[in-house]
């Protein structure tokens, strides 16, 4: 078995699987708000300026990730579908990672697992093929975590320092979240400290920098921000469900599978508690994950709620490398390739309960709102003006100027020209509009304004048009 989980064709077929289920109807989806968003803040239109106020007033991520999709689409153009490349390309390379980690970690006999439970995640999967920053934020902190590792080895490379400094800042920069992989390794080398009394020069000089430009980077981010049109907050503190899966069920893709991977990582945890009795770097990893949980959540209870899932979407990393890892250290073989083969079977028979297999044989159903059959429906009728109903965000102003952005390059493939209408315009037109209400936005308020009745309706996934007339 472990013969097998080391061959290279064993790896290659696991990496083709896993590229073919990112790209494949990677763009079957219309983009979503968050997606929207991101296309109008890097369009190319905006001066770097004129982008960053955009995001500022719309966005309360770090300007990095709409900065370097701003590069990207002034290099292979301005199109809907290329953000979701860029990401499908970075969670490809992330399962080329587990040869890595595998290696340092000394589990290189079973590097396959871990490559094909990274290749078939769900979760995964699922944000390589959103035009966001998620699947981007987890290969760099991948990254880091994996030279964090080599800078700890006997005569580290100044080299893989410096790359373990860069990647890190890299990930923090990407998102504020990161900072808590960056908590993690301080967290281990106090703990290290203490019990060896071992300072680590070179990686604490190298954490001070790192701590340094993230504050200074993190201190412009704050000053920057503009939220004085804030009106919208949805994030919620978890509720008792989430205690009893950590988001294992989303991780994975049902509450079977959360329970069958959370169920794991804690036995196999337990069986191996001498673990820590000492400061092996594993321990990171277990640091990681207690800090991805427990400092959202006292955050939320303390000022704001912050904790959602894609947020740590990093806290993946260690959970699957600890499963492979502890599995590893199993002397009995029977049991070692019993856990692998049960893991394995639930990983990709799982598939066939959701849309990753299920499109192979049957026409796949929409999971986000259908803009282009909802602007098809437009062109089709004899009245092509329209006007975006959009309340309660953070900015009303930025949100219909990024969904008409998005409805003007989706309407360049139908003949008619379609005509926004602003509330002024709105109140002075005679004939039929079109009241076009993004209902995930809209919290499902799509009621029309006073004065006007319905002609027509039509639903489209989370798109609801309304054709009005003023009475």
């Amino acid at each position: 078995m472990q013969k097998f989980l080391n061959g290279h064709l064993i790896l290659f077929i696991i990496l083709f699987f896993g590229s073919f289920l990112r790209f494949y109807n990677i763009n079957f989806d219309d983009l979503w708000y968050d997606e929207i968003l991101s296309f109008w803040v890097a369009s190319p239109e905006h001066s770097i300026k004129g982008s960053f106020e955009i995001h500022n007033r719309t966005e309360p991520n770090t300007y990095s990730f709409h900065f370097l999709l701003k590069i990207f689409y002034n290099i292979v153009g301005y199109n809907l579908d290329y953000a979701r490349y860029l990401s499908a390309f970075f969670g490809i390379l992330s399962i080329l990672l587990s040869v890595k980690i595998a290696k340092l970690l000394n589990f290189n006999e079973i590097k396959n697992f871990l490559a094909l439970l990274l290749a078939l995640n769900i979760f995964l999967i699922s944000y390589s093929q959103e035009g966001r920053v998620y699947s981007i934020l987890f290969f760099f902190s991948f990254l880091s975590l994996i030279y964090f590792i080599k800078s700890f080895k006997i005569n580290a490379k100044k080299k893989d320092i410096l790359l373990f400094s860069i990647f890190t800042l890299i990930a923090i920069f990407l998102h504020p979240f990161a900072l808590i992989i960056l908590f993690s390794y301080f967290t281990f080398l106090i703990l290290k400290y203490f019990r060896s009394k071992k300072f680590f020069k070179d990686i604490n000089f190298s954490l001070i920098i790192v701590l340094i430009f993230s504050l200074l980077f993190y201190l412009y981010y704050f000053y920057s921000l503009d939220h004085t049109h804030s009106r919208h907050y949805w994030i919620t503190n978890p509720d008792i469900g989430f205690y009893t899966n950590f988001f294992f069920s989303t991780f994975f893709g049902s509450r079977l599978m959360g329970i069958i991977f959370l169920l794991s990582i804690v036995i196999l945890t337990i069986k191996e508690k001498k673990l820590f009795r000492g400061t092996d770097i594993v321990i990171v990893f277990f640091i990681t994950i207690f800090l991805s949980y427990f400092l959202p959540i006292i955050f939320g209870y303390i000022y704001k709620p912050v904790l959602i899932s894609r947020y740590i979407i990093f806290v993946l990393i260690p959970i699957l490398v600890l499963i492979t890892f502890l599995i590893s250290r199993i002397i009995n073989k029977k049991i070692k390739n019993f856990l692998i083969i049960i893991l394995t079977i639930f990983t990709i028979f799982n598939h066939f309960t959701e849309q990753t297999f299920k499109q192979l044989f049957n026409e796949r159903v929409p999971s986000k709102p259908q803009y282009t059959k909802a602007i098809s429906h437009i062109n089709d009728s004899k009245f092509h003006n329209y006007f975006i109903k959009v309340e309660n965000m953070l900015s009303d102003v930025d949100s219909i100027d990024a969904i008409n952005n998005y409805i003007s390059f989706i309407n360049k493939n139908f003949p008619n020209k379609l005509t926004l209408l602003n509330k002024e315009e709105k109140e002075k037109i005679k004939e039929p509009f079109w009241h076009f209400c993004p209902q995930d936005i809209n919290k499902r308020e799509c009621a029309p304004p006073e004065k006007f009745k319905i002609i027509k309706e039509k639903d489209f996934n989370n798109i609801n048009l309304k054709l009005l007339q003023k009475t």
